[in-house]
């Protein structure tokens, strides 16, 4: 009989900050702000992970119109609920290896009666992204999380908290105040974002659809982040993106109903 085979001697690593925003993960936009909702109820000082809120507090926090809170939202954001329940991220460990998590253990949406009458959204984050979830927090405070509701491409989503996630070197090394870029490979981009490799097949398609067009949305949004695109090329062949980031004046918030 074949004795199992146990692997000895395997690291145990502190999630890296920044990591949650570095991470591979591919989610759509209504589940990323369900998410942000969710982070800026954690505590940065309790190691707790658990939050629920109302509906109507994440619409008003959002700064979403009172009309939009139908059916057929209500219809979306279960559906958002249910992809963060089932979404997965994949997170760079020290040594170069992946380490691939669950966001949350489990997730709620149900009705509630008394003081707490309405439709109830119930979150635990997964422990083990514990650290990574609060420096997350910490960083993403410089942007302010209306700003995310103002975004509609995943993408856009994504380039925000990753520009953020690197402007501990605005003003450093050379930088000038306020600002500081990051450089990707369009395979990086690609694996991020979770871009599989049948979609956008055409790096112009790719280019379009996966950086100017939400990179526009972004700056146009004016959410207090700038991103410029600088192509890195090999010849005549697109290899890579240099990010150039600062801070703006960020446009008057939405209007909370």
């Amino acid at each position: 009989m074949n004795k199992e085979i146990v692997c000895q001697n395997i690291p145990k690593y502190t999630i890296e900050p920044n990591a949650i925003s570095q991470g591979i993960y591919n989610m759509g936009s209504y589940a990323q702000k369900l998410i942000a909702m969710a982070m800026s109820l954690i505590s940065i000082d309790k190691k707790q992970y658990s939050v629920k809120f109302r509906t109507a507090d994440f619409f008003n926090t959002m700064g979403l119109e009172a009309r939009r809170q139908g059916s057929e939202t209500k219809t979306c954001i279960k559906a958002a609920v249910e992809e963060c329940l089932n979404s997965h991220i994949r997170i760079k460990m020290p040594n170069g290896s992946w380490m691939r998590y669950s966001w949350f253990t489990d997730c709620g949406f149900y009705e509630a009666t008394g003081k707490d009458c309405g439709h109830i959204i119930k979150m635990n984050f997964n422990p083990k992204l514990g650290s990574a979830i609060r420096e997350f927090k910490k960083s993403f405070t410089k942007i302010d999380i209306k700003s995310i509701v103002k975004l509609q491409s995943k993408y856009a989503i994504r380039y925000l908290k990753l520009a953020v996630s690197y402007a501990e070197f605005a003003g450093k090394d050379g930088n000038p105040p306020g600002q500081w870029y990051f450089e990707m490979t369009l395979k990086e981009i690609r694996m991020l974002f979770g871009v599989e490799e049948k979609l956008y097949p055409r790096t112009g398609d790719f280019r379009t659809s996966v950086i100017d067009k939400p990179l526009a949305e972004l700056n146009a949004a004016e959410v207090g982040l700038q991103i410029e695109p600088v192509y890195i090329r090999d010849g005549r062949y697109l290899i890579g993106v240099r990010f150039n980031c600062r801070w703006a004046k960020q446009k008057a918030e939405l209007p909370v109903n």
